[in-house]
């Protein structure tokens, strides 16, 4: 609804859930003051162009405007006192931008004013070159590498290169629309139209075929596979997603408000959660089906303040005038933040006052790493050698990583071929890894120092179909959808896989022919694993979570759960009644404070434990009984300074790159004294005891851990494939060869053969039985999935399991260390320890996959592959384990601690409003980008996908862990579930992600909120702007007609209209005095070079260039003027939302299809 005032000025605006913003002009009729539902008010000032020259928000925080005598912006100082300036050349266009850290970059331009090179602040340059008719041919980076295009007579691209390899060609019909790519390996892809431009089926090289079927709007209604699952989509009135159904026939419903707001999610008729709204249109509750219950807090400026959950916990947040989070408190600790002029993360000082500092350097490349004990003195570049714990980075000109090198001056070297694809690594032992690709930039080849290669082959999908190692090949077929279906290794044993229609496996074949399936409920949860002749079955409670686990010989456990999904009570039984029962209790913040355990006949490791942590959340204190059973001291760094134990005290000594150097005990007076060694890689080489050699550890090329020798134990050798899956490990008196399932990175093992005797496992999410000499075995694990018992077929326990915080064995009879779990007459049945890890007798260690785990001192004894999370300086100690929190977090594959599965509820408190604005997003579909080259991706993704990700498993992720930031994915996985190796997913970007997860929702809707409520100057009012359904139909036809009456590609006419929100759309014809920005880079004038939005005046003219920060004035945003007469498509901008950014729509937006109908105004 719209309210106007005497002079038609809209006054007021309420949107269909009754949210009302309202405006105030001055004279002029230029909005000087918005007021939003809360009170919060913005004003604007003018000058007497009627340019913004100031805006204020509702605390009081500006943004100022300067402008030249042409109009242009030359500056912008923003609220922490930071300008950006800009200067123009003789056209009006950017020739110079001064960043707010003083960073020059410089763009020149042709005679036909495209961009012909743009000057970096560190001396680099890309250059541009154009075809006679202007069009981008050639781009060149700073370092000499080059990428260009090639077009046909209509302008479309039909081919791009990289440097002179063509890794694309594309062809077209007579309509322009793309009917044919060809990759770089001569892959074809086909598509095909209907009579309205959709994508209705794509074919891939092997006459796989991928179709989608729309309704009259051009919105999916259903989308097939190309083997014939099908998921089906229907819509709101309002377009928004209503509900999918997948190939499996689950629904998944959405609910929404009047206004379109998300307002339930039902999945296969069961309530998930529903979202309450204040009068501003803030989310400020979800509540949650178990009844638990999150709420939402804002400041004045809509950012999230503070996120409560119905039991008490809470995370609040500050920030600065710029928006970025500056303070996170949480129940326990409070975490403070500061950032460079150019909105980089500066320093994170951590709840105990210690800070870690990052500079960057002219590209805002991540340049160093300071960690320090206390406060970082000063500023200034930290030297190694000097300053303690720090790390240096190096790049090119263009900004890609060259070298590393740590506290002590070691280097880690990278280089690159004329593609900007990594060659060479060398690492700080000087072992010099190389590698090679095919033309469409997979990998091929992997060489090591030590003379060993690795070659991948893939077939016409790019999918990986050969491994050859040094083992010998390994083969892997996949079906259509790309998903792994046989295994066949160097010793000709093959391992199939067989999934139902929403991709879930359902049988599993082993070697010998013996299979594990998977049965699944309506809900698409596990209901059944069957197997050697029996069955373990799964029930689960109304709210959807296990409740019962049943295994074929009666043997039981039953899980209850607290409001909001953490673990209250695990309770198992056996042919003997109750035989463990384990009650839970949480704290303030979520982490678990105590465990009630009742384990029959094993009274030593029952009874009463609790546990206290300091205000970083590390284990500090555990109490059996209500005695102290160990405490922990920790450094500033998060090593650990000191075990106390009952009999004993543990100190211990670190060296600036986190190795420990030096454990001491004393026990009953008596010093014992281990000391060790490391390469200069970080793996720990040697450990002495009273200064005798007591183990040798060798490490290979890869960097895995290949012999053990231990002076009383003997030794053994660890082979490895060339994916880093170990497949064998020898003793002299023992073999023990392994084989893993390819498509899992931890709970893997499928076979142990042992001297010849086979040993064959089934999992669910861990380990569920054994079979070995023609007798089965069942495990029960405990919350963290470490083994408490194996029993038999009689459902009798036959050997019983008890670790402490850290992981080390405790014999459960006697609740003393023991060095490994042995049944009642002292055999090893089984290889599973701490967490699921495996045992290892040699070197007293536990094999965590990527790495091996030492409990003795609770941490690996070899740096982490993730490099760390600027935001988390903790995460930057390479060797901790789950940043000693061993009670709520576990690190399934020695590469990223992961949250317990019961403390779902602490994972979403943390996650802030962040998380749900992306669930919103992706529920209602706007978050999917229409791309008519896959269609294998469905249009909805049915959870929100959030957090760090780890990096690399294998030996081709070590090469690739480079500065600290975020992380991509498993290359194992690349390899497995997706084909191939992507350097660029792997490689470990540098940049400081999102703070306090609701931070940046914040700032975006605030930002949306505002730039959305402007009033539309070509003409139309908001009201026209505001219609029925019934227009809405009509809008979008007509505006579709007319694209395709203009011969628009199908495929781009969708991207037009989903630009728009489609409630606003409508045809118009420009009048005299329509104007409107543009933007403009030369390179995509086919999209946004088409697109004019309103300015921030109600009069707007051809001087009014009042910008909007967010706004990239690189791209060469200008004033245009549409030519009287000219047809356009009017509306409101959809709402976009992406990884990184959030931008609510709402802005008034203008398409114009024919470039020739603007008129620059450039006086």
């Amino acid at each position: 609804l719209f309210d106007y005032d005497e002079k038609g000025n809209v006054n007021t605006i309420t949107d269909p859930d009754g949210v009302v913003t309202e405006y105030a002009y001055d004279e002029l009729n230029r909005v000087v003051e918005t007021t939003t539902a809360d009170g919060a008010v913005t004003t604007y000032e003018y000058d007497n162009a009627d340019r913004i020259v100031k805006t204020t928000d509702a605390l009081g925080n500006t943004r100022e405007y300067t402008y030249d005598e042409m109009g242009k912006v030359t500056s912008v100082k923003e609220a922490d006192g930071t300008v950006k300036n800009f200067e123009m050349n003789v056209m009006g266009r950017v020739s110079k931008v001064v960043d707010e850290a003083g960073f020059v970059t410089e763009i020149t331009y042709n005679v036909m004013g495209k961009q012909e090179a743009v000057l970096l602040p560190n001396g680099g340059t890309i250059k541009y070159e154009y075809d006679p008719l202007m069009r981008l041919t050639k781009v060149t980076d700073p370092e000499g590498r080059t990428s260009g295009f090639e077009y046909d007579k209509n302008g479309n691209v039909v081919a791009e290169y990289l440097g002179d390899i063509k890794v694309r060609s594309l062809e077209y019909d007579v309509l322009n629309r793309i009917i044919k790519e060809i990759d770089a390996l001569g892959h074809e892809k086909t598509y095909a139209y209907d009579e309205n431009g959709n994508v209705i089926e794509a074919t891939d090289t092997l006459g796989n075929k991928f179709t989608r079927d729309y309704d009259l709007l051009g919105r999916v209604i259903s989308e097939t596979d190309a083997l014939g699952n099908k998921t089906s989509y229907t819509y709101t009135k309002l377009g928004n997603i209503e509900s999918v159904t997948d190939a499996a026939g689950r629904v998944r419903k959405y609910e929404y408000t009047d206004g379109g707001k998300l307002k339930a999610i039902y999945f296969c008729g069961r309530l998930e959660q529903s979202l309450d709204y204040d009068t501003v249109g803030r989310i400020v509750k979800r509540s949650f089906a178990d009844g638990y219950e999150i709420s939402y807090s804002y400041d004045p400026l809509s950012r999230v303040s503070m996120v409560e959950g119905s039991d008490g916990r809470t995370v609040s947040y500050e920030y600065d005038a710029m928006g970025r989070a500056t303070k996170v408190t949480d129940g326990r600790s409070t975490t403070l933040y500061t950032y460079t002029a150019t909105g980089r993360l500066e320093s994170v000082v951590d709840a105990l006052g210690n800070e870690t500092a990052y500079t960057y350097d002219a590209l805002d490349n991540l340049k160093s790493v300071h960690r320090a004990e206390g406060r970082v003195e000063d500023d200034k570049m930290p030297v190694v050698g000097e300053d303690g714990h720090v790390t240096l980075y190096s790049y090119d000109l263009s900004g890609q990583l060259t070298k590393i090198t740590d506290a002590l001056g070691q280097e880690e070297t990278y280089e690159y071929d004329q593609y900007g694809r990594l060659i060479t690594k060398t690492d700080r032992d000087n072992f010099a890894t190389s590698y090679s690709y095919n033309n469409q930039g997979i990998v091929t080849k992997v060489g090591y120092g030590d003379g060993r290669t690795v070659e991948f082959a893939y077939n016409e999908l790019n999918q990986l179909k050969e491994i050859n190692d040094w083992l010998g090949k390994t083969t892997l077929e996949n079906d259509i959808l790309g998903r792994l279906t046989k295994v066949t290794d160097y010793k000709n044993r093959t391992v199939g896989y067989e999934y139902n229609a929403i991709g879930e496996k359902t049988k599993l074949v082993y070697p010998d022919g013996r299979a594990a399936v998977y049965t699944y409920d309506e809900e698409g949860k596990l209901s059944g694993i069957s197997g050697n002749g029996e069955e373990t079955t799964y029930s689960y409670d109304e709210l959807g979570r296990l409740s019962l686990k049943l295994l074929p010989n009666g043997v039981s456990t039953e899980y209850s759960y607290l409001p909001g999904g953490n673990l209250e009570s695990m309770t198992s039984y056996d042919s003997k009644g109750e035989l463990d029962k384990y009650f839970y209790t949480y704290d303030t913040t979520g982490l678990i404070s105590g465990i009630n355990r009742s384990r029959r006949d094993l009274e030593k490791v029952s009874g009463q434990y609790k546990y206290s942590y300091d205000a970083l959340g590390r284990l500090t204190q555990t109490t059996h009984d209500g005695m102290v059973k160990s405490a922990y001291e920790y450094d500033a760094f998060g090593n650990r300074t000191l075990l106390a134990e009952h009999d004993s005290r543990t100190s211990y000594t670190y060296d600036v790159l986190d190795r420990l150097v030096q454990a001491k005990e004393l026990n009953n007076s008596q010093a014992i004294v281990k000391t060790y060694d490391y390469d200069k890689r970080g793996n720990q080489t040697k450990e002495y005891v009273d200064g005798l050699l007591q183990k040798t550890f060798t490490f290979d090329a890869t960097n895995m851990l290949s012999k053990v020798v231990d002076s009383n134990k003997g030794e053994v050798e660890n082979e490895y494939n060339g994916l880093g899956f170990r497949v064998a490990s020898t003793r002299p008196e023992e073999k023990i060869e392994y084989l893993c399932d390819l498509s899992r990175d931890y709970y893997n093992l499928l076979e142990r053969t042992v001297n010849g005797e086979t040993e064959n496992f089934i999992y669910d999410n861990n380990v569920v039985s054994m079979s070995k000499s023609g007798n089965n075995y069942y495990y029960l694990q405990d919350e963290l999935g470490s083994p408490m018992y194996m029993t038999g077929t009689d459902g009798v326990a036959v050997s019983s399991y008890a670790f402490d915080d850290f992981g080390r064995n405790i014999d459960p009879r006697t609740g003393k260390l023991r060095k490994h779990g042995y049944t009642t007459d002292g055999n090893i049945i089984q290889p599973f320890a701490f967490t699921g890890y495996q045992e290892d007798e040699v070197s007293g260690l536990k094999f965590a996959q990527a790495r091996f785990y030492s409990a003795e001192n609770g941490r690996f004894v070899g740096e982490d592959q993730v490099r760390g999370f600027v935001e988390m300086p903790e995460s930057q100690n390479h060797y901790l384990y789950c940043w000693n929190d061993s009670k709520n977090l576990i690190d399934k594959d020695g590469k990223f601690a992961n949250i317990l599965i019961g403390a779902a509820a602490g994972a979403v408190i943390g996650g802030g409003i962040n998380a749900i604005c992306q669930g919103v997003a992706i529920a209602t579909g706007k978050q999917d980008e229409f791309d008519f080259g896959s269609l294998a991706g469905s249009v909805v993704e049915g959870a929100v996908v959030g957090g760090l990700t780890a990096t690399g498993v294998g030996l081709i992720g070590t090469t690739l862990a480079g500065a600290a930031g975020g992380a991509a994915g498993s290359v194992t996985t690349q390899l497995i579930n997706n084909g191939s190796v992507s350097l660029g997913q792997t490689a470990l970007a540098a940049g400081a992600g999102a703070l306090g997860a609701a931070a940046g929702y914040g700032l975006a809707k605030g930002i949306g909120k505002v730039a959305g409520k402007f009033i539309n100057k070509s003409g139309s009012s908001g009201a026209e702007l505001a219609r029925s359904s019934d227009d809405v139909y009509k809008g979008v036809r007509e505006a579709s007609q007319y694209l395709k009456e203009q011969g628009v590609p199908r495929s781009y006419r969708k991207q037009i209209l989903e630009s728009f929100d489609v409630r606003t759309i409508k045809m118009k014809v420009a009048g005299s005095d329509t104007f409107g920005l543009r933007f403009y880079d030369g390179v995509n004038a086919q999209a946004r070079g088409r697109y004019l939005f309103e300015t921030f005046s109600p009069l707007t003219n051809r001087y009014n260039l009042a910008l909007p920060f967010e706004w990239n004035l690189m791209s060469g945003v200008q004033q245009f003027q549409v030519r009287e007469g000219t047809v356009m498509i009017v509306g409101q901008a959809a709402p976009q939302f992406g990884y990184g950014y959030q931008y609510l729509g709402g802005a008034t937006q203008w398409f114009i299809n024919n470039l020739e109908d603007l008129i620059q105004c450039v006086d």
